[in-house]
């Protein structure tokens, strides 16, 4: 069809944005617009665990075993107050070096899809593997994520010290399973958004079924709270076959840890089972 000047015509289809680069860095942030500059920035991550990430378009992640969490829980410090005569610390052992991740996420309300994480024998599986007190992930959705390993395992994040707001696991499955690896033992506890949650959970939602075997918290949103888990909504099958006659397992929070653990505002409408192994 021929086009005639000074006539306005609408078109229809659709396009797709092309962008000529996997990503560019403003401010601290790594603005994302593929695989490619996702893994560029969780490359650069590992040197600094405060850059930013900012999502500009839609990620698509293919494999098996196509991400490595990001950040582990900083060591605690001896305690040496019972030390008599009294113990003074030398410099280096007073400045134990952060290995949570500080910075903040946005997923801008973008998606990633197809996130695939297998055995970590750290314990900490996840997006983000331990999330400090500084640290956010915000306005981001994950859909057929599959995440199965020991110890603490999510799709969002493994541990929270920091504040997971209006995140979304909309698809996949989350496996968390106990093991022995020579004289250790490795209990576990899992979850949609975040398996150990001793910060913010606010707002988010999950879909995804999640499965374990262990006692320590099953659960769609936190399996293990130490805090604030508010506003959230679960619709995955949770199940758990644990090792003691008290397996931890609900569809919000599998258990609460002490006296300021709360839940609130929050529903389930999926399906929630618990046994005994070999019961």
């Amino acid at each position: 069809r021929s086009i005639e000047a000074g006539k306005f015509y609408s078109v229809s289809k659709t396009m797709t944005p092309v962008y000529d680069r996997d990503y560019e860095v403003s401010d601290n942030t790594y603005i994302v617009y593929n695989a490619a500059g996702l893994e560029a920035w969780r490359t650069a991550v590992e040197n600094d665990l405060s850059l930013n990430l900012t999502l500009a378009n839609n990620i698509v992640l293919t494999g098996e075993n196509n991400w490595i969490p990001i950040g582990t829980p900083n060591a605690e410090m001896p305690d040496h107050s019972d030390h008599f005569p009294p113990y003074f610390p030398d410099e280096e052992e007073t400045e134990t070096p952060n290995t949570e991740y500080i910075g903040t996420i946005d997923g801008n309300g973008y998606a990633i899809t197809g996130l695939n994480i297998g055995r970590q024998e750290n314990e900490y599986a996840g997006f983000i593997g331990a999330l400090g007190s500084n640290g956010v992930v915000k306005n981001l959705t994950f859909a057929d994520a599959h995440v199965n390993s020991i110890g603490y395992v999510a799709v969002v994040a493994a541990t929270n010290k920091g504040q997971v707001k209006n995140c979304h696991v909309t698809s996949g499955d989350v496996c968390g399973e106990e093991t022995q690896i020579g004289n250790l033992f490795y209990a576990s506890a899992a979850a949609g958004i975040v398996a150990d949650n001793k910060g913010e959970v606010l707002g988010c939602s999950n879909g995804a079924s999640v499965t374990c075997n262990s006692y320590l918290g099953t659960s769609g949103i936190v399996g293990r709270n130490n805090s604030v888990v508010i506003g959230c909504i679960n619709s995955g099958t949770i199940t758990n076959i644990g090792t003691t006659n008290s397996p931890c397992c609900g569809g919000i929070v599998g258990v609460h840890i002490g006296n300021n653990a709360i839940s609130v505002a929050c529903g389930n409408y999926g399906e929630v089972s618990s046994t005994k192994k070999n019961q």
